[in-house]
């Protein structure tokens, strides 16, 4: 016996042995990263993110969702996750250290978690210590793993790999005792609920079960549709469905619905995803080179194309060997090569809620857990097959793994902080608009280059005009030209920000148009620009300050001059008349103490008119106060009180709204 063979037996029967190594290993690999920053999306969720710096927020993490602050308290109809394990894992993690290098410390913790179970899970699978360690062991020198190492807005990634192994662990050490009650099955139930709070795809891991049962368990029929059986299914379904209804409590939807350039692609265009996509992934596990945060990703439907022939031809190939592991018997090489399509498959699937990395590396991560299963077992047949080719195999093996130390170990120095990173992202892909945006922000916000961040930000809306975020792009743009003096480039940018798309974000734009007027005292003009802020997101809270703010400095000024409200709506050239006839005058009355003059409004209910900004004009422009009103819900009928000595006159009264129109009713006794 070798000496090889002497290390690999020690090993198998000093199991920690192995767990040390594997330590070791991902030290030398990751232990650099301990110096690396907050990146990106890190910023917000963590060090800007009150709800996990205190224990109190505890029932946030089944309540709330992880970006809730930034949308003003409310999830509903805006976050796309509902990750209840990412966030509790970033309020115990806070607890302890709200330092980066503890919350890199974290991911290296759970990375080690992930590397130990695949092992335990080859050696349950297969009794194979070889198979068992060099699938472990390429997991975790596997390059791409390296973003979900890396990056801390990663932890769904890693946490949904460790209670899915766990799940599949638990799943085959039931099966494994023979009549195991559903007590036994409890542990692999309760991990799979905990991967589905840790990341949605996991919901589709009873798929594994059914295929570990069909074929390594030589299930048939009969079998699954035992009652001992059905049970433990029906229980999987009721947790999914324990999810579904959570997720729609504080989401209000089940699937996610961000704005995507992809939301919305034809039948062919989704084909070609598809083939491409995958085809994509397929590449990157095998040559992962170069490493990138964000891929650009264009939808096409040219089935002619080089790109889609060899795409459909790579796709080919991975069900011809899937087709072919079913056929010969193959379990466990069928069972990672379905763990990748089946992992990899609501990526390509929900191309529309992955935003614009429908390709990215940490998507990877779940699948290549069946890519390292599938490469152990090819490297265990070989190794049992050709005895003498077994140095030639360690040698792959090292070699492997010092070209991959390589590309890692620099990997990581571009996640040292944001400038680096979009700097090392740009240089790769310049069309990785979001990272732009974020390099331009960083450096308008933090370097104070506000030449360099009109640059970056030019250089997006010239390579991505119809990029979704725009509206942030010119509202930066506008806060420039503000800066500089120039007002009227600093309006025009503002309005671009308001009307870029019709998502939440336009209320920055004019939040910012009101402020601009409220700094010129145009307080008529800001409170309209303030109220259509509001009807895009009525939960900013700065917005409702401002417009009642607003609101107050104009009731002031009219209780001091009443008889200006009348001009300053019709020439102040905040509204524009409508010529639509949408209040409707009804009646007149009078008595000894006031006039009355009741009207029905027929306004859309999109429509919000200014109660604060309704004025009226006598006859030849006297100036009318109004001394009150009130409205009748069941009539749909508002009535405003002027002095007794408009009896029998005409009034002319204007209607302001928020759409920056006023609808003209003239009142005839």
């Amino acid at each position: 016996m070798n000496d090889t063979e002497n290390l690999i037996k020690l090993a198998a029967q000093k199991q920690w042995l192995v767990f040390v190594f594997f330590a070791v290993v991902i030290g030398v690999f990751y232990g650099n990263t301990l110096r690396n920053g907050f990146i990106y999306d890190d910023v917000q969720i963590v060090p800007n993110n009150p709800y996990i710096q205190s224990l109190k927020y505890l029932p946030k993490v089944v309540t709330g969702c992880m970006w809730e602050h930034t949308y003003y308290d409310q999830c509903k109809g805006r976050a796309l996750y509902y990750r209840p394990v990412h966030t509790l894992s970033y309020i115990l993690t806070y607890q302890i250290s709200s330092s980066p290098w503890f919350f890199h410390l974290v991911n290296l913790a759970y990375f080690f978690a992930v590397v130990s179970l695949l092992f335990i899970l080859g050696k349950i699978l297969t009794k194979n210590f070889i198979l068992s360690f060099v699938a472990a062991f390429l997991f975790l020198i596997h390059p791409i793993n390296s973003e979900s190492v890396n990056w801390i807005a990663a932890v769904p990634e890693l946490t949904f790999a460790i209670f899915t192994l766990l799940s599949v662990i638990f799943y085959i050490k039931h099966r494994q005792e023979k009549n195991a009650n559903i007590i036994k099955f409890l542990p692999a139930a309760a991990f799979y609920f905990l991967a589905i709070l840790a990341k949605e795809p996991a919901v589709f891991l009873p798929a594994v079960f059914l295929l570990i049962d069909w074929r390594m368990f030589k299930f048939g029929p009969e079998d699954f549709l035992r009652l001992r059986e059905l049970k433990k299914y029906f229980l999987l379904a009721g947790l999914a469905a324990v999810y579904v209804l959570m997720r729609l409590a504080v989401l209000g939807s089940i699937f996610p619905h961000g704005k995507s350039p992809y939301a919305d692609l034809s039948i062919a265009e989704r084909i070609f995803s598809f083939f491409f996509i995958f085809a994509q992934y397929l590449k990157k596990l095998f040559y992962p080179y170069p490493l990138l945060f964000f891929y650009h990703f264009e939808s096409r439907s040219d089935f002619l194309s080089p790109q889609f022939l060899i795409s459909f031809l790579a796709v080919a190939a991975f069900f011809a060997l899937l087709f072919y592991a079913w056929k010969k018997n193959k379990n466990l090489p069928l069972l990672a090569l379905f763990w990748i399509f089946l992992f990899l498959l609501p990526v390509i699937i929900f191309i529309g809620a992955a935003g614009e990395s429908v390709i990215s590396e940490r998507y990877l991560f779940i699948p290549n857990i069946g890519f390292a299963l599938a490469f152990g077992w090819f490297f265990a047949e070989l190794w049992r097959k050709h005895e003498k080719a077994r140095i030639l195999l360690c040698g792959i093996l090292i070699f492997a793994a010092a070209v991959s130390w390589w590309a890692v170990f620099n990997r990581n120095h571009a996640w040292n902080n944001n400038e680096v990173f979009d700097a090392a992202t740009l240089a790769v892909n310049p069309d990785a608009t979001p990272i732009r945006f974020n390099y331009a922000v960083l450096l308008r916000m933090e370097k104070n280059d506000f030449e360099k961040a009109k640059e970056q930000f030019e250089e997006i809306i010239r390579r991505n005009p119809n990029w979704a975020d725009n509206s942030m792009v010119y509202m930066h743009l506008g806060d420039y030209y503000q800066q500089k003096g120039e007002d009227e480039k600093a309006l025009e940018y503002y309005y671009k920000s308001a009307t870029a798309s019709d998502d939440w974000k336009t209320h920055f734009g004019y939040n910012r148009i009101g402020a601009f007027w409220a700094t010129k005292g145009d307080y008529i003009k800001a409170l309209v620009n303030f109220c259509q802020a509001l009807q895009v997101n009525p939960d900013s809270k700065e917005v409702k300050a401002n417009f009642d703010r607003a609101a107050f400095l104009l009731d002031e000024r009219y209780k001091k001059e009443p008889g200006q409200l009348y001009g300053d709506v019709v020439n102040g050239g905040a509204f524009a008349k409508s010529p639509a006839e949408k209040i409707k005058f009804i009646s007149q009355f009078c008595d000894e103490e006031y006039c009355g003059y009741v009207f029905m409004p027929r306004v859309e209910g999109y429509e919000v008119v200014l109660p604060l900004l309704i004025a009226a004009s006598g006859e030849k422009n006297e100036p009318v106060e109004l001394k009150g009103s009130s409205f009748n819900p069941e009539l749909n009928q508002v009535l405003f009180r002027v002095g007794p000595k408009f009896k029998g006159k005409t009034l002319t009264f204007v209607f302001p709204t928020c759409a920056g129109v006023y609808y003209e009713a003239v009142a005839i006794p």
